[in-house]
């Protein structure tokens, strides 16, 4: 039997208790083999544990860093429709916006102020690189993104998703890249952004 040591075992099949029938079968000695293949098991026990609990947090940080990815792909979503309210769900009582240091409300009259002036659009992003920190209560993100006319198509982009690098290489050469790069928060165990910051496409730095 795979785990214990057959030298040590004792067969009986003599052992009878008065008007019991014998008992046949097999234990390992006493004492210190015993005492050893306790401790073993107890240090099997806790590998094990912590093994799973490993397991879990890495699984329970690929699914916040999904979260996060669908938040921001909701969020374009939303803004190609122009759907501010729903752009601002994501965003903490405290969140600020740079440049310009803009707080919540204040986004919400410049987003309506573009959304009037250029109409309708498309947002193309690749997959966003997500940061959580040990706490697994904050978080970063940034993603490159460009903004075209609604009737625009860049054939193969949106296939590149998942491949940042060849992404940019395509996009570079269609359009202005810019860069999103957000701070977030999970205080009541839901994500929200506490700080978005826009700039100009200034290499291939995630």
């Amino acid at each position: 039997m795979p785990g214990l040591d057959i030298a040590r075992i004792k067969l009986f099949s003599t052992t009878k208790m008065p008007g019991k029938p014998a008992i046949y079968g097999c234990t390992p000695n006493k004492g210190k083999h015993m005492l050893n293949f306790r401790h073993r098991g107890f240090w099997v026990t806790v590998i094990v544990l912590l093994f799973l609990f490993f397991a879990w947090s890495c699984s329970k940080k690929d699914n916040d860093t999904l979260i996060i990815q669908n938040l921001i792909s909701s969020g374009a979503a939303s803004a190609q429709k122009h759907d501010i309210g729903d752009i601002m769900k994501h965003a903490d009582a405290g969140f600020t916006a740079m440049p310009g240091n803009y707080d919540a409300h204040s986004v919400k009259r410049v987003l309506f102020a573009v959304f009037r002036r250029y109409g309708k659009f498309k947002i193309y992003h690749h997959q966003p690189s997500v940061q959580i920190d040990k706490t697994n209560s904050k978080a970063s993100a940034a993603v490159h993104f460009l903004i075209v006319r609604e009737d625009m198509q860049i054939p193969g982009l949106r296939d590149l998703y998942n491949d940042p690098g060849q992404w940019l290489e395509t996009a570079r050469e269609k359009a202005d890249l810019y860069q999103l790069k957000l701070e977030l928060a999970k205080p009541d165990d839901q994500w929200k952004v506490t700080r978005a910051e826009v700039e100009g496409f200034k290499g291939y730095g995630f």
